[in-house]
């Protein structure tokens, strides 16, 4: 029996300084400081989930990094974004995308279940500080874990690779191409069903939480701070959460800019689906974007 805890407690003692060592490796090698650098003349910042990723191409925009991410919450574009910010004192504009789908509860999928957990663990985790990794154990301990696990082995040959200037690189986010072309059809006239109303409608309260600190942080280094909404095909409905999107934008966003680009004239050759922009309408609407804040 003695043989057995001996054996069973040298075994957890050469996990745990595994783990430690592979955290300390990561935190001090994979986010080095020289690695997030950006060059001297970008000054723009585009931050959000797949929207921007899509529809912001930097080859029109000058001084801007753009740097959307299919599916990501806005508690890991927190973090991303401040590793970059403190090691930039360059940028001096941030834009990030608010849509309506970020103010729904499903969103708070995209912060903690399995799915989800397991890529952003792997990209950022080292990066969260203990108030996130108390929220994502706190709503999913099992997910929570097996992700970080997962992700300190699957990080270790990442860490002696060179990553410099992985932000310019796209390594936190980039513009995604596409050409593919929205097949927009009038759908023929459905039996009218119940429905839905504001009182169903729930928030995600940690979504919003999490882009109320992205616009804070930028605020207290002086960075102006600007909520954007790209554009989306006019068959896209957002009835269902446009009041409630548009209360959180008076109550809890008063004071910040605000621009709505949802109805730009894109033709529909410029669309992937009802959401997304194609690389066609990205160019459009990026060389518009230019002009918009470069002149």
């Amino acid at each position: 029996m003695k043989k057995f805890c001996k054996d069973v407690s040298v075994f957890l003692f050469i996990i745990t300084t595994i783990v430690v060592v592979d955290v300390f490796l990561q935190k001090t090698l994979l986010f080095k400081d020289n690695n997030v650098k950006l060059s001297k003349n970008y000054s723009v910042l585009i931050l959000g989930h797949s929207h921007p990723a899509n529809a912001y191409d930097t080859n029109f925009i000058k001084n801007t990094i753009n740097m959307g991410t299919a599916g990501e919450a806005y508690l890991y574009t927190y973090f991303k974004a401040k590793k970059v910010i403190d090691n930039n004192p360059q940028i001096k504009k941030i834009f990030v995308e608010f849509t309506n789908n970020q103010i729904d509860k499903g969103m708070d999928n995209w912060i903690w279940d399995d799915i989800h957990l397991q890529y952003r663990i792997k990209d950022c985790g080292v990066l969260l500080d203990n108030e996130a990794i108390q929220l994502l154990y706190e709503k999913n301990p099992t997910g929570f874990i097996n992700a970080f696990s997962k992700s300190l082995f699957d990080n270790l040959r990442r860490l002696f690779i060179s990553k410099k200037g992985m932000v310019e690189k796209g390594g936190m986010g980039k513009f995604i191409p596409c050409d593919a072309v929205y097949i927009y059809k009038t759908l023929p006239d459905r039996p009218k069903s119940r429905k839905k109303t504001q009182v169903d409608l729930e928030i995600s309260e940690y979504n919003i939480l999490y882009l109320q600190k992205i616009v804070k942080y930028c605020q207290n280094k002086d960075i102006e701070v600007c909520l954007i909404r790209s554009p989306m095909h006019k068959s896209y409905d957002v009835s269902y959460t446009e009041y409630k999107f548009k209360e959180i934008l008076r109550t809890k966003f008063k004071n910040i800019q605000w621009l709505d680009y949802k109805d730009f004239p894109i033709p529909n050759k410029g669309f992937q689906d009802a959401e997304h922009l194609n690389s066609y309408g990205a160019k459009i609407y990026s060389q518009y974007f230019n002009n918009k804040i470069n002149n």
